[in-house]
């Protein structure tokens, strides 16, 4: 095949040891589409509306969670249990009153203050115990367990 710039990458997944090169090509443009996400991009106002929008499905949780954007991660994690909580309430309000595991919505306040702790103005404040508090929201949520650096 004659190279061109949009055969590149189909050359290079053809080039590729591996078993299917359509699959590492879908590899590869999943991988750029996550780190595009959560990169740079993540904190104009566009991407993060249409990220809060639409989620992330548990196995592209899993590729946000592994990027080198703990701040991105908290805002999605925020987010996401903003969108349970207020799904849980909105259950209860046409049903009777939640029971038992659904009593305590995941809201974890920590997550808050995570976020905070990027803020200048919280700069000089104690962490708490939000160091933590991503690998345990990402466990409430999505049963994702982010392994310890």
């Amino acid at each position: 095949m004659k190279e061109e710039l949009y055969t590149i990458p189909v050359n290079d997944a053809f080039q590729t040891e591996c078993e299917c090169p359509i699959c590492a090509m879908k590899d590869v443009l999943e991988q750029n589409a996550v780190e595009y996400t959560m990169g740079p991009s993540y904190m104009e106002d566009d991407v993060r509306m249409e990220t809060d929008r639409l989620g992330f499905c548990q196995k592209h949780m899993r590729q946000v969670a592994g990027q080198n954007n703990k701040l991105g991660l908290a805002l999605v994690v925020k987010t996401h249990m903003d969108k349970v909580i207020k799904d849980v309430e909105k259950l209860s309000k046409k049903r009777e009153k939640p029971k038992g595991i659904l009593k305590k919505a995941p809201h974890d306040p920590v997550v808050e203050w995570f976020i905070n702790k990027f803020d200048y103005r919280y700069y000089d404040e104690p962490w708490k115990n939000a160091k933590d508090s991503l690998p345990r929201a990402l466990t409430k949520l999505n049963g994702i367990v982010e392994k310890e650096e």
